[in-house]
């Protein structure tokens, strides 16, 4: 058995980076992104991609249509961020089935397990727009902008002072 030497998550990061910005428009496969690196290495090297050096560059990382594309382009990273939604809403959908629903009613009556009911169930019904149009941000833009009219048509809405996230005012 031979063992591949282990390589810091920057630089395996920094390869993939490299690779990816390297194929512009077109993007690259994960074959031509992941090179000769170990599936554990690939891992190590996107997640490192993800939390610095997009940061550092100011551009999106994004799997998209089977591609990896670093730039900012919207349609990628909602197409990438609209898989990542799918995949959590299956997984909490199938965790609040198969860890909750079976347990005894006097562990179901707990303030923990009502706790852990109650999250998965706000995730997942924040989740429920986006399922409802098929994970596509196309499909419940068309779906919420008609409700959003009929709603704005109905009564004025106040304005957000709400700053986003890591803003100030």
């Amino acid at each position: 058995m031979t063992r591949t030497r282990r390589r810091a998550a920057h630089d395996t990061g920094e390869e993939i980076w490299e690779r990816v910005v390297a194929t512009g428009e077109e993007g690259a496969s994960m074959e031509e992104a992941k090179g000769d690196l170990t599936e554990a290495q690939w891992n190590l090297g996107k997640r490192w991609i993800k939390d610095y050096k997009c940061k550092d560059e100011e551009m999106s990382f994004a799997r998209f249509r089977d591609h990896y594309f670093a730039g900012n382009e919207q349609e990628k990273s909602l197409y990438n961020l609209s898989d990542i939604f799918k995949e959590i809403d299956h997984k909490l959908a199938r965790a609040r089935r198969s860890l909750l629903e079976y347990l005894p009613p006097e562990a179901i009556g707990t303030y923990r397990v009502q706790l852990a009911f109650a999250q998965v169930d706000g995730i997942l019904d924040l989740l429920d727009p986006m399922e409802k149009a098929g994970y596509s941000y196309d499909t419940a833009e068309e779906i919420y902008k008609h409700l959003e009219d009929e709603e704005r048509a109905d009564q004025p809405r106040a304005k957000s002072t709400k700053q986003p996230h890591g803003t100030t005012a």
